[in-house]
């Protein structure tokens, strides 16, 4: 129940559930990157970055069911700009604790660690929580109190709540999961999974529902405009179970979605950009997959560009089964000086991929040079923020045209700030740490995007039979059939694998000293320490994984980390005093011998990384499942060390990110904020506003007939760019442009603004002081000017100043003639 009672005091004692006693916050600049893009790349990228933040509403709803409610909670919390008003007469501690609370949330886009799957709660009573939340909804009018206070006593159960399954995310029963609705069972999934194959869908932008019934829809996210049911398609009967495709999950959420790029094409540097963005607007409207697969083609193809882009359904690590991906979206500008030394690397490639430790079968017979380019991330919309990609994911995409790396270089440049001692580093080793790190992981992340992501393929049946295994000397015995996918087949293991394959990849290939002249390191001593620097960092990566194994449901909930502790292992298994732990008090030290790593470390990384490759691409999941087992096996020696690393590690840090918006002149401003609790929430007031709607915590959009109950703004929401506006007006004064046109000049408390309809339309609408209902109106500009309409995708109702109230709490209110929205003059240029 989304509402259930709160725990007490009692139940927040474990502290790896709460939330941070301090919370890092990390500023991604990005400002002066953005001032070098001319008009219209900024334009472009302005639309982009809009349409990423819209869609990552979709990443609430991922999560959990709470979420989009807290989100809102949040969003109307401090829309009045409550958190510099505020004079909080209570404990200090208990504001800190709040905002500590706030920032996370916003941070990982949810109440779930992006990097752990595991959930937070306050580090406060419900009742400190409460009190510190009443002194900001003090601060806000009437209706926005109410409807703050209302969601408050919706979320406060769940927020609190870590005990059972909601403790991380994970498969359905044992996990929270927002990708799997209503009693979904592992027997529902393999039906789902074996039909979705015989009809040839992948699961990449969908959700599974069941229903009472027992019946089973397939949900795929497409905008489905408001005055439309959302497309069914009954497939019947498939091995017992019931099975419909609908098309429309997430509909309201994706038509700011669509509408931005749609403004972002008129902006395009080339016509591969613009067939990209047509084909991402086809996705998003159809829901369609091949649309998607289509605008990754063009991406791929679309070579150098200044601004960087990518936006979709992306990344399958948080879905238990690893098959349905969480919504993101990449806005970027290219730092081209940095980008040379990656670009350099890319001509090595060729060179480097028949040094991996596999037979030539084992690779693509072509390698195809892909870009890589060094970005300045202005907007990365989701649960985290990576240092690296590679994509696209699909298999089929990646065969064709290729694929992209990008280097997000403004954030790594910001991630080891800190000057502290690093935990579990012995004491000889910390300057080195300090002071190499960031270099040497410049040279892991290049190295493990481009030959670890890149290299590899993955066998079919007629290819397959021609090939020896090298594991076993003998022909190979498995492979994939047509339409099984590595994902479909590995599963929840196949984002852990192959996160583990990239970074073997990383270290193995780091140690070639023509790969460090490329990044600057020209002496032998130089070139040592980073290759020292790079293998110490993966085994420290190792033990802190520690933190996202959970005992108690024996599962990994971070894929990379997972994939580090098993290369801890490799190494620690290596033997020859390679790499050790030393217990030391109490804490656990990492001990290597540097003088090995290209002897004995080199080999045992390579004869794993053989074995990682070639189960892989022969689709042998079953000695996959086997291998991995044994090498991220947490016995109770490992546990005792996890008790260590939690007692030891350090919060994760959070990153608060800039903001675009178009100014009066008609150009493009680049907003950024401190790096504080107060320029967090200063940053999601600009990037989302006021709440667009009231989100169900199942996906009742998408069901036949069913409505969400809509939120309500007031006139503050109306923006040259606003759309899907539901208000609740009081009409001033009318006037007639035109002998066709009507122009009502309408408002409430906040504002007025001029409302353009047809005069028969408005003939019962003229008299000052009556009340209208609006539903998905929107602002046009007509000569640098807002104008509100309602056409036919949305309504304009007449009613009482008593019926308003059931919209609106505080009713119609007296319109604000003093504040003119629509005499604000807007400069628009190309």
């Amino acid at each position: 129940q989304v509402n259930a009672s709160p725990p007490s005091r009692g139940a927040m004692g474990d502290e790896q559930y709460l939330v941070p006693k301090e919370q890092p916050v990390l500023k991604l600049p990005c400002g002066e990157a953005f001032k070098l893009l001319r008009r219209k790349e900024q334009k472009y990228a302005h639309h982009m970055s809009r349409a990423s933040w819209e869609g990552s509403r979709v990443c609430l709803d991922q999560c959990a069911p709470e979420c989009p409610k807290i989100f809102d909670m949040f969003q109307i919390l401090f829309s009045n700009g409550t958190v510099n008003k505020l004079k909080f007469a209570g404990d200090a501690d208990h504001l800190t604790h709040f905002y500590n609370y706030v920032v996370a949330f916003y941070g990982n886009l949810g109440n779930y660690l992006s990097f752990g799957d595991r959930k937070f709660a306050p580090r406060i009573t419900v009742e400190e929580f409460e009190a510190v939340l009443q002194a900001h909804a003090k601060l806000l009018s009437g209706g926005l109190r109410a409807r703050a206070l209302q969601l408050w006593e919706e979320v406060k159960g769940p927020m609190y709540d870590v005990s059972g399954a909601v403790k991380e995310l994970g498969k359905p029963g044992s996990g929270q999961t927002g990708y799997y609705l209503g009693p979904v069972t592992e027997e529902d999934v393999g039906v789902v999974q074996k039909f979705m194959q015989k009809e040839g869908l992948e699961a990449w932008n969908s959700r599974l529902r069941k229903n009472e019934d027992g019946s089973l829809d397939i949900l795929f996210a497409a905008y489905v405009p408001r005055n439309k049911p959302p497309r069914k398609e009954d497939k019947g009967e498939f091995e017992g179970k019931k099975i419909s495709v609908v098309y429309g999950d997430y509909g309201e959420l994706l038509g700011p979605v669509v509408h931005h790029l749609q403004e972002a094409l008129k902006f395009v540097a080339n016509d591969t950009q613009a067939e990209m963005i047509k084909a991402y607007i086809d996705h998003f409207q159809t829901g369609e997959l091949e649309a998607h697969k289509e605008s990754q083609r063009k991406w791929v193809k679309d070579m150098g560009p200044a601004v960087e882009t990518n936006i979709g359904f992306i990344e399958n690590y948080r879905d238990g089964f690893g098959e349905r991906a969480e919504f993101e979206g990449l806005v970027s500008a290219v730092n081209r000086e940095q980008s040379k030394k990656f670009d350099e690397l890319v001509g090595r490639a060729e060179t480097l991929l028949p040094k991996l430790p596999w037979p030539k079968e084992f690779e693509k017979p072509t390698f195809t040079r892909p870009d890589f380019t060094a970005l300045d991330v202005i907007t990365f919309a989701n649960s985290g923020v990576p240092v690296g990609i590679n994509i696209p994911n699909y298999d089929e995409v990646r065969k064709e045209v290729g694929f992209k790396n990008v280097h997000l270089h403004n954030v790594l440049a910001s991630r080891f700030v800190s000057k502290d001692d690093i935990p579990f580093i012995q004491a000889e080793d910390q300057e080195l740490m300090k002071t190499k790190r960031t270099a040497s992981f410049e040279v892991q992340v290049g190295l493990h995007e481009l030959l670890g992501h890149g290299s590899g393929q993955l066998l079919y049946e007629e290819e397959a039979k021609k090939v020896t295994n090298p594991l076993t000397g003998k022909p190979c015995e498995s492979w994939y059939n047509q339409g099984q996918t590595w994902s479909s087949v590995f599963q929840g293991l196949a984002s852990s694998w192959e996160e583990c394959r990239a970074e073997a990849v990383g270290i193995y290939l780091g140690v070639e000293r023509d790969v460090l002249e490329i990044f600057g390191f020209k002496t032998k001593e130089e070139q040592d320490d980073i290759i020292y620097c790079n293998w110490l960092q993966m085994a420290h990566a190792g033990v802190v994984g520690l933190e996202f194994y959970s005992p108690e449901h024996k599962r990994w909930g971070q894929a990379h980390m997972h994939a580090r502790f098993a290369l801890l292992n490799v190494m620690i298994r290596a033997g020859e005093g390679f790499c050790e732990l030393e217990k030391k008090d109490d804490t656990v030290l990492v001990k290597m011998d540097r003088s090995k790593i290209e002897t004995v470390g080199k080999k045992a990384v390579g004869d794993f990384l053989l074995k990682l490759n070639v189960l892989k691409a022969t689709a042998d999941v079953k000695a996959g499942e086997a291998l991995f087992g044994d090498m991220t096996k947490v016995d109770d020696e490992w546990l005792k060390i996890r008790d260590i690393v939690l007692a030891n590690k350090k919060p994760r840090p959070v990153y608060v990110q800039a903001h675009t918006e178009l100014n009066a002149s008609g150009g493009v401003d680049c907003l950024e904020f401190k790096a504080d609790a107060k320029g967090m929430i200063a940053s999601m007031q600009y990037h989302f506003g006021l709440p667009k709607r009231t989100p169900a915590p199942k996906a009742a959009a998408v069901e036949a007939g069913a409505k969400t109950k809509p939120f309500f703004w007031d006139t503050h929401g109306c923006k040259p760019d606003s759309r899907g506006l539901n208000m609740v007006v009081t009409v001033v004064s009318a006037e007639d442009p035109t002998d066709s046109i009507t122009e009502l000049k309408v408002g409430d408390s906040y504002a007025v603004v001029t409302m353009k309809c047809k005069k028969e339309e408005a003939a019962g609408w003229r008299e000052p002081g009556t009340v209208l209902l609006l539903r998905n109106a929107y602002i046009r500009m007509f000569k640098g000017h807002m104008r509100l309409i309602v056409d036919q995708w949305g309504k304009v109702q007449k009613i009482t100043a008593d019926e308003a109230k059931e919209f609106v709490p505080a009713g119609a209110g007296e319109p604000n003639t003093a504040k003119d929205l629509s005499a604000i003059e807007y400069e628009l240029r190309d």
